[in-house]
C-alpha cells in the first residue's frame, strides 16, 4: 500500500496564504514564514491546516462511526466557535524556535494571547493505529472514536502538519486540548487556558499515556 495520503479534505485547498510564524533555527537564523510551501522547506515536511485522511474509504468509515456516537451540544458549539480556525489555520503571531537537542523546536508566543484562544488545530494524516510501532513517532495525537476506549486512529504529524507539532510538554500548561466537531469530523482544538504573555513559550500536558513506556519527560 503507497504510504502517502490517498485523499485530502476539500477543505485543504482553503490554507490561508499568509501566515505568522517566525522559525528561529538551529544555527540561530531566523526566517520569516509566510506561505505553507515556506514552512516545508523551512522543517522538511509539508504543511496542512486541515486534517488528511490515508484513504477514502478510511474518510467514509471514520465518518460512519462518528454519526452513530453521541456528540455533545458543546462540542458542537465549539465546533462552530473555532470554525474559522479549522478552515483557515490560527492566524497569531508565533515563532518556531530551536531550544537544543533534547527537547528539540518549541513554540513562543511573539503577541499577547487571551484566555481561550485559539493556537491552532493538531492536523495531520489520520490513519490506523499501529500497534506495533511502539514509541518511536513521537507525533501522534489519538483521534477519538469511541468515548472510553482507546481508539483505534491516530493523527501522526511526522511528515505532515502544521506548528502545533513542535509544542511541548508541561505539566503546568498554558494551553489545553479540546473536541470540536465540525463538517462532520471531530477536531483536536488547542487553545489558551489563560491569558498569555508574549515571550511565553506554549505547552500541554500530553498525558500519563504518552509517557507511559518513554521514560521522564522534558518539563518547561
Amino acid at each position: 500500500m503507497n504510504d502517502l495520503p490517498f485523499t485530502k479534505s476539500i477543505s485543504s485547498i482553503n490554507v490561508c496564504q499568509i501566515m505568522k510564524l517566525t522559525g528561529l533555527l538551529q544555527e540561530h537564523k531566523e526566517i520569516s514564514i509566510t506561505s505553507p510551501t515556506c514552512f516545508g522547506q523551512v522543517f522538511a515536511m509539508e504543511y496542512t491546516n486541515c486534517l488528511v485522511f490515508h484513504s477514502p474509504e478510511l474518510e467514509r468509515k471514520v465518518r460512519k462511526k462518528l454519526s452513530r456516537r453521541f456528540l455533545s451540544q458543546r462540542e458542537k458549539w465549539l465546533g462552530f466557535f473555532y470554525a474559522k480556525e479549522i478552515l483557515c489555520g490560527c492566524q497569531i503571531q508565533l515563532t518556531i524556535a530551536w531550544i537544543n537537542q533534547k527537547a528539540g523546536y518549541g513554540v513562543f508566543a511573539n503577541q499577547e494571547i487571551a484566555r481561550n484562544a485559539c493556537i491552532g488545530e493538531y492536523t495531520g494524516l489520520i490513519r490506523k493505529r499501529s500497534w506495533f510501532e511502539g514509541d518511536s513517532n513521537i507525533y501522534c495525537f489519538e483521534y477519538p472514536i469511541l468515548e472510553y476506549k482507546r481508539s483505534p486512529y491516530v493523527i501522526d504529524a511526522r511528515s505532515m502538519g502544521n506548528h502545533t507539532r513542535f509544542i511541548n510538554h508541561s505539566t503546568n500548561p498554558n494551553i489545553d486540548s479540546v473536541l470540536a466537531y465540525y463538517q462532520e469530523k471531530r477536531h483536536i482544538i488547542l487553545y489558551a487556558n489563560k491569558d498569555i504573555h508574549k515571550g511565553s513559550q506554549l505547552c500541554y500536558d500530553y498525558g500519563p499515556n504518552y509517557w507511559k513506556n518513554r521514560g521522564s519527560f522534558i518539563q518547561f
